[in-house]
């Protein structure tokens, strides 16, 4: 074959290549940002502690914690480390703004309130490019270390499905291991997560 014909055979088998990698991590990520940020590149904000008792602040850190521990296991997904965070508790900015300042395409926003042995979590997914919300969930549940595990399982798992992130079965085996079993090892954790954090 002549040159031509090569070159087109290279260039054919080029677009194959790119449309196979294409189809394999699930297309263009849902909700890319701005300047070309892929909207699996996410940013998960401090969940705010809405409840009356100002002690269960180091519940909604630990919920933070934990859920960006569990998104980060996902190897679709890229999630921007919590001290870069910190700052955005209780913010007021727009997504927009907040995806600006980060470099992420999606930002994850949430609240916790605990009433008794009740806990409340709202949770939503925000394009960072145009402040739409992707998705949102509220949980309704016991503040067992089960459930606790379970929404932190259940929003990592949604929040890749909506990035139309591929979950291979390494990532679900990931997403399901929960840290410990011991309900008062997981409260002595995220206490002293919060205080190294207060320190910093």
């Amino acid at each position: 074959p002549n040159r031509g014909t090569l070159a087109a055979i290279a260039i054919a088998g080029v677009t194959v290549v790119g449309a196979v990698g294409w189809l394999w991590y699930g297309g263009p990520h849902s909700g890319s940002g701005a300047r070309g940020v892929p909207g699996n590149r996410v940013a998960v904000l401090p969940m705010a502690n809405l409840s009356t008792n100002p002690d269960d602040r180091y519940f909604a850190d630990g919920m933070t914690e934990e859920l960006i521990s569990t998104l980060s296991t996902i190897g679709g997904v890229r999630v921007i480390a919590r001290s870069s965070v910190l700052s955005y508790a209780n913010t007021k900015k727009a997504a927009s703004v907040i995806g600006r300042e980060l470099n992420v395409g999606s930002i994850v926003e949430s609240t916790c309130r605990k009433i008794g042995s009740q806990l409340l979590v709202t949770v939503r997914l925000v394009n960072a490019a145009t402040d739409d919300e992707r998705w949102h969930d509220t949980y309704d549940r016991e503040a067992s270390l089960a459930n606790i595990f379970a929404i932190q399982r259940e929003i990592s798992t949604a929040v890749a499905q909506k990035l139309s992130v591929r979950l291979l079965p390494a990532d679900s085996e990931r997403v399901a291991k929960r840290p410990t079993v011991n309900p008062e090892a997981y409260a002595l954790y995220v206490r002293a997560q919060l205080m190294r954090h207060d320190r910093v």
